[in-house]
């Protein structure tokens, strides 16, 4: 019975770490996506007519407004992945099931910023 107990702790254990690890990966890809589009949005503003023509909070309001827009796409494309990935209940697990999740985690954390805006 006691050994039962402790089989089930472990699980929970387990399940909550997976779900800890899952947020931090969430936060980080986030975390660099805004910092990477942000970058991006302001490095290709002198191309349009605003960086000439608009006041300098009316072209901070436009980089930052299209870096929101990028977060929320990039945000839905990984959630669209997890669900399409989640297969199993613990895809971020051991096995084969977690190494091919995480290799396509790494594949669009390395590509998405690369797809154009």
């Amino acid at each position: 019975m006691r050994e039962r107990s402790l089989e089930r702790r472990g699980e929970q254990e387990s399940a909550a770490s997976s779900r800890r690890g899952w947020l931090s990966l969430l936060r980080h890809y986030l975390l660099a996506i805004a910092a990477g589009n942000l970058i991006w949005e302001f490095a290709q503003l002198p191309l349009y007519t605003i960086w000439r023509t608009g006041t300098p909070g009316e072209i901070v309001f436009a980089a930052v407004h299209c870096t929101g827009g990028d977060i929320l796409i990039a945000g839905a494309a990984l959630v669209i992945f997890r669900v399409d990935a989640a297969g199993t209940a613990a895809w971020l697990g051991d096995g084969a099931a977690g190494t091919m999740a995480h290799r396509s985690v790494s594949r669009v954390l390395v590509c998405e910023p690369l797809l154009p805006s």
